[in-house]
């Protein structure tokens, strides 16, 4: 409720600001017609015209005096209920909207597998349409299966494994990335493929990027409790898999791997926790869940919580979406996940994203800074580019070098 106190001083501010502007401009209208003593016109206001009265007062207040006045008055205190009552139901309504499950259909916008073309073709500038995903390109990926279970059902989650074992420098250590991505589209969108090409690029590196349920071939239906579910079970088994020497059978369609007998329990401490958007969200949860043992972290584009970008978007009603998000959406709060972590994070935002501002990102950055290691941590801001563009210049020189960086630390 801490939006409470800010979000009605913002209503009332605003409103008594438009009812302030409405009565300078009555009693500028009625001075006016006052001197040149004619009746005045009150149909602009909703108020039935009254005769004029010559004796009604000539002073500064004289336009709320008198028959015509008590009429402006009127409408001033109907205009403010009628304010009251309008934003009282409002918040009735997003009520009923969120306790419904509308927040959740709002954060997540998936993809299927049979809504994929067979290529997505670039622009000029290299940006893909958002929409267009293809399971034909091929970026060195190896389709993975995995199994696992909740609320009662059974789910497989498909994903993407790709592998660069060639070093980009002598004694290169190996990097393992878990790739969380956000919440539109699947792991075959083409704006994710050029990310994936750039980080194989960093060299002898290891990554998987999976879908959550409902999104391009995962089962299920997109909610809270099966994407954490899930992302806990893909952390686990790709730290298995690391654990492993980057070795052992990958699944397939038919013969999709167990699910992990106990993800909380996963030693991720290898696994760089790579989340973009929504990713940043469930990536940081999968860190707290996991005790933080990862040694790094990076968030690109990722919002500080689910009620503090609820509020960006409704100013003055942040404090419903923050009095349901923890309930519903517990897990994804990026600030209070990471008051544990201790170690690296590289933090990529851009002033211009159109989907997530620029000032949630400083919150995360203020709450990292607050615990993590700050001598390896790095907070990359952009100016031009969009929420889902390409790769900016700014990511491209700094992103590579630090990741590279954290391998040299294992």
């Amino acid at each position: 409720m801490g939006y409470l106190p800010y979000d009605v001083f913002m209503f009332v501010g605003f409103w008594l600001l438009a009812m302030v502007a409405w009565g300078v401009l009555e009693c500028c209208k009625y001075r006016q017609r006052r001197r040149a003593a004619q009746p005045l016109d009150l149909t602009s206001t909703l108020v039935s015209t009254a005769s004029f009265d010559q004796s009604e007062p000539m002073g500064r207040s004289g336009c709320f005096q008198g028959t015509q006045g008590r009429m402006r008055r009127r409408c001033l205190i109907f205009f403010a209920c009628g304010g009251v009552g309008a934003w009282c139901m409002t918040v009735f309504v997003l009520l009923i909207l969120l306790a419904s499950g509308f927040l959740e259909s709002l954060l997540f916008s998936p993809q299927r597998a049979s809504e994929c073309v067979a290529k997505c073709d670039y622009g000029k500038d290299g940006w893909v349409d958002d929409d267009c995903c293809t399971y034909e390109q091929n970026v060195g990926q190896q389709d993975v299966y995995l199994k696992f279970e909740a609320n009662g059902g059974a789910y497989v989650t498909h994903g993407y494994l790709m592998v660069n074992a060639t070093r980009a420098y002598p004694n290169q250590t190996r990097l393992t990335l878990l790739y969380n991505h956000g919440s539109g589209g699947n792991v075959a969108s083409g704006y994710r493929l050029e990310r994936y090409e750039y980080l194989l690029a960093v060299g002898n590196v290891a990554i998987l990027a999976y879908d959550y349920p409902g999104f391009g071939k995962s089962s299920g239906k997109a909610s809270h409790d099966l994407i954490v579910a899930s992302s806990l079970n893909a952390a686990a088994w790709f730290a298995g898999w690391d654990a492993a020497g980057w070795a052992g059978d990958t699944g397939n369609a038919t013969h999709p791997h167990a699910p992990m007998p106990s993800p909380e329990k996963a030693d991720l401490a290898r696994v760089v926790l790579l989340g973009r958007s929504l990713g940043g969200a469930v990536a940081t949860n999968v860190g707290k869940t996991t005790g933080w043992v990862s040694q790094a972290l990076v968030l690109q584009s990722t919002f500080s919580s689910v009620a503090d970008l609820m509020h960006e978007y409704l100013p003055m009603f942040g404090w419903v979406w923050a009095s349901l998000a923890p309930s519903r959406l517990p897990k994804f709060d990026v600030t209070a996940n990471v008051i544990g972590f201790r170690h690296c994070y590289y933090l990529y935002h851009s002033r211009s994203d159109d989907w997530v501002p620029f000032i949630l990102a400083k919150a995360i950055d203020e709450r990292l800074s607050a615990v993590a290691n700050s001598t390896c941590s790095h907070f990359v801001v952009a100016k031009r580019a969009l929420h889902t563009q390409p790769l900016t210049p700014e990511e491209r020189r700094s992103l590579g070098p630090w990741l590279n960086a954290r391998g040299r630390m294992k």
